[in-house]
């Protein structure tokens, strides 16, 4: 971990602080056990009642927590393993503690992928390159190919570390980016910007809930061997295809085309072989690129046409 002195950027610097403070209150806790059920750093008196968190837990109406952490870099420095023969091993029991006991989400993973949790992208910027929106589908396509296909993609609009705002359009951006997703997580909320922003987010939530019976089924499907969401090399042996990182499919028949750039009213399109139907309803032969319009208000989607929009809900 770099010295906040010179990391790169706001995030290295969260990170290095959050682990010299951890560190500081570690020194006298040396002996892990990733080996049993409660494979983690924390004190065991900490776990002596799960029975009453989970009773709280359904009191409040509670429906899981998020567990951060579980990087080996959070332990002391001269720590040991009590069970397990290398530091992953206590990644792996991290996880699996949190998955046996009402977590929703994490961020970490050591063959841990047939557990039932979101694994979280790390905190993205708001902004446009450099750890924002570009960062999102190459992370995604990274966790899917290592079988991690419940990927959460972190916050809609970046984390606004250091006082770096996110704008209206970088916004609404990645709001389409995520409609197609496994998850959508916001933090910063469609009014706080104006009512263009609002009425641009329920179209992109009524294009999901169109679709949502066709996104199901292809999660579920990922239980099988099956990849939901995957890049476009996947459907097309180009070199193009392997450096496209702003397309994907979802399932066979569906692509998912985003604008990642600012100030882009018009995108380049890939497609693969067969024929497409785009999202006004005209028809295009693949194996081609064509060119579409992306005014702020539209997320470019095409459908492989034999599937249709209809049968999506059937």
């Amino acid at each position: 971990m770099r010295n906040p002195n010179t990391a790169k950027n706001a995030n290295e610097r969260v990170q290095y602080n959050r682990l010299r403070k951890h560190r500081a209150r570690s020194k006298t806790r040396k002996h892990f056990s990733p080996g049993s059920r409660a494979g983690s750093a924390c004190h065991p008196s900490l776990f002596y009642s799960l029975v009453e968190v989970n009773t709280r837990r359904l009191q409040i109406g509670v429906a899981g927590f998020k567990f951060d952490a579980g990087e080996v870099s959070y332990l002391p420095e001269d720590f040991v393993l009590k069970n397990g023969s290398t530091p992953n091993d206590f990644t792996k029991a991290y996880i699996e503690f949190a998955a046996q006991n009402f977590a929703s989400e994490a961020r970490v993973g050591f063959k841990t992928q047939e557990q039932a949790i979101f694994i979280r992208t790390m905190d993205r910027l708001s902004t446009w390159n450099n750890c924002g929106i570009q960062t999102v589908l190459p992370i995604l396509f990274n966790y899917a190919v290592c079988g991690y296909n419940f990927n959460l993609p972190d916050m809609i609009g970046g984390n606004s570390y250091d006082g770096k705002l996110c704008n209206k359009q970088l916004f609404v951006r990645w709001v389409q980016l995520n409609t197609f997703l496994m998850s959508m997580q916001f933090s910063i909320a469609p009014w706080d910007f104006d009512q263009e922003t609002i009425r641009v987010c329920q179209k992109m939530m009524a294009v999901r809930k169109e679709h949502i019976i066709y996104l199901i089924e292809q999660f579920k499907s990922s239980t099988q061997g099956n990849l939901p969401i995957r890049p476009l090399w996947w459907a097309i042996e180009s070199e193009e295809a392997v450096e496209c990182s702003d397309q994907f499919l979802v399932g066979d028949n569906l692509l998912v085309a985003p604008v990642l750039q600012e100030d882009q009213w018009s995108r380049t399109v890939l497609l693969p072989e067969g024929s497409w139907r785009d999202h006004d309803g005209i028809e295009h032969t693949g194996g081609k690129k064509i060119i579409v319009q992306s005014p702020l208000d539209v997320l470019e989607i095409l459908i492989l046409q034999l599937f249709s929009s209809s049968s999506s809900n059937q």
